[in-house]
């Protein structure tokens, strides 16, 4: 009797007690009017893989169904799945429902359809937080081939839909220095992307994520890899990967600026965003007294705010330019005339950045030295002031 006692005991402390950093989510079961080895099939492989997320503390069926068994708990999952949930101090339970499994002869076999739905359940209040609901069909030569075939088909896409439901973002899981590791949630990891860092916290009872950095996500191997940008503070573990702000690679810009003439162009850059870019711009300047074709190489710095979706932008640039002029002889009598040069610029600006979009606003300042002229005499060989652009630049990303 003794040893009974303690057995109940230790039990009911298994029951009461949850992993601190994770929910505890109770498989409920899966409902629908199929044969049960099909419910069974989809049962096991749906709680495979809400444990393969490592995000959750997850009581499968069987389990609960033995822990009761073990207190003598008389009560049917099938009639009150919600109230097993209570019972296990779950805070979440997963139901799945094979809305249909429809299976009709075709000329090669049988053709499978199947529509199912994923709820998540608060327990103690037996709202649906969330529901998802996706359908498929497949072709097999046997009727129970068919029907597991589409049911494998709908479990690719449950994996999927698993992060969506229970609102799993991504997370981080440790930082080492600048490299950031990330156990993956709902959000797309877009490769070379840049996404915030955020950190939750309780404001009144509300749950409010701050901005604390940015960090550039690079590779997929073990885990998910980013690199660290910008923070306030120290990133920790626990902290959150949120909104995709820009996305790194390859952009074409394309260029307009004014004041001491007319500009217009298009820029081939790889942007790494909120750090720096290089590309090759080629634009036609229209001016008095000359006019120019010019193609150099860019090189730009930025920085900013960890919370901010814009930056400050500093640059410079080299190249070549060929030349468009209008000059007078001694006797004042005008001629056109063709010349080659190298230009110089620099650049102080904005930029603003969507997910695959950038926006910049800059004013640039602009230099020539070792011009010469097909007629006119002599060669400008010192550096010399060839005017001031105020521009606007808009990309996107390839």
């Amino acid at each position: 009797m003794r040893k009974k006692t303690i057995r109940l005991i230790l039990v009911l402390l298994l029951l009461s007690c949850s992993i601190l950093a994770k929910t505890r989510v109770a498989v409920l079961g899966v409902l629908g009017q199929v044969e049960p080895i099909y419910t069974q099939f989809l049962e096991n492989r749906i709680t495979s893989q809400l444990v393969s997320l490592n995000r959750l503390d997850v009581l499968d069926r069987t389990h609960t169904e033995e822990l009761l068994q073990e207190i003598a708990l008389q009560l049917a999952l099938s009639e009150n799945p919600a109230s097993v949930g209570k019972i296990l101090d779950a805070q979440l339970g997963l139901l799945v429902t094979i809305d249909y499994l429809y299976i009709e002869p075709v000329e090669n076999g049988y053709r499978a359809k199947a529509e199912i739905t994923l709820k998540n359940i608060e327990i103690s209040t037996a709202k649906i937080l969330a529901t998802k609901t996706l359908s498929n069909e497949s072709i097999e030569k046997t009727e129970s081939k068919a029907a597991f075939l589409v049911l494998e088909n709908s479990l690719e896409e449950i994996e999927t839909l698993l992060y969506d439901l229970f609102g799993l973002k991504s997370e981080i899981i440790k930082v080492d220095d600048n490299d950031v590791y990330i156990l993956e949630g709902k959000e797309t990891l877009v490769n070379k992307g840049v996404y915030t860092i955020t950190r939750p916290y309780n404001v009144n009872g509300y749950q409010v994520e701050k901005v604390i950095g940015k960090l550039r996500y690079e590779s997929h191997k073990d885990l998910p890899l980013g690199k660290l940008l910008q923070s306030e503070g120290a990133v920790e573990e626990k902290d959150l990967i949120g909104t995709l702000k820009a996305q790194s690679g390859r952009y074409l810009l394309y260029d307009v600026g004014f004041l001491s003439g007319l500009r217009g162009g298009l820029k081939l850059a790889t942007m790494w965003p909120y750090q720096y870019s290089v590309g090759v711009s080629l634009l036609l300047n229209l001016s008095l007294p000359a006019s120019s074709i010019d193609c150099f190489l860019e090189l730009d710095r930025e920085t900013g705010y960890p919370d901010q979706d814009w930056a400050f932008v500093l640059g410079g640039g080299f190249g070549a330019s060929l030349l468009f002029g209008y000059h007078k002889d001694e006797a004042k009598r005008g001629f056109y005339d063709i010349g080659k040069g190298f230009v110089i610029t620099t650049k102080l600006g904005l930029r603003l950045y969507q997910p695959n979009l950038v926006y910049e606003f800059s004013l640039e300042p602009r230099a020539r030295f070792a011009t010469t002229w097909t007629k006119k005499d002599g060669t400008g060989k010192n550096l010399s002031f060839d005017g001031l652009y105020l521009t606007f630049s808009y990309g996107k990303a390839n």
